[in-house]
């Protein structure tokens, strides 16, 4: 019989942003982007150099490519007030991986509540 090595399913919910000593959770920036435009970001103006979820063993290293696989292009990457990408690191992976020339995303005008 073979055994299978399961990579854990992701919930939104536990997802958050840290800046400096600030945690904001993903859903109030979601919801804080829900009426602000689409624009449109080549992806060579992005960072690829950072290391958004820090060093990787192979296993978070399977979550994070599961996570690129099931991420959904058509919902728009959310940068915080300063332009840095405060959500979507798995879409603008996956775009990078298709050899995709830009990416949509909304930037914040202010920030939420920190946690």
């Amino acid at each position: 019989m073979k055994n299978k090595l399961g990579v854990s399913d992701f919930n939104f919910n536990e997802n958050s942003y840290w800046r400096n000593d600030k945690q904001y959770t993903v859903k109030d920036l979601i919801d804080l982007s829900k009426d602000l435009p689409d624009i449109k970001i080549p992806l060579s103006v992005i960072d690829l150099g950072i290391m958004p979820w820090g060093e990787q063993s192979i296993h978070s290293l399977a979550y994070h490519i599961k996570r690129m696989n099931d991420a959904d292009l058509s919902h728009p990457v959310i940068l915080d007030d300063m332009g840095f990408i405060c959500d979507g690191w798995h879409r603008v992976l996956k775009a990078v991986v298709a050899g995709d020339e830009f990416i949509y995303g909304r930037r914040l005008t202010t920030m939420p509540e920190s946690c």
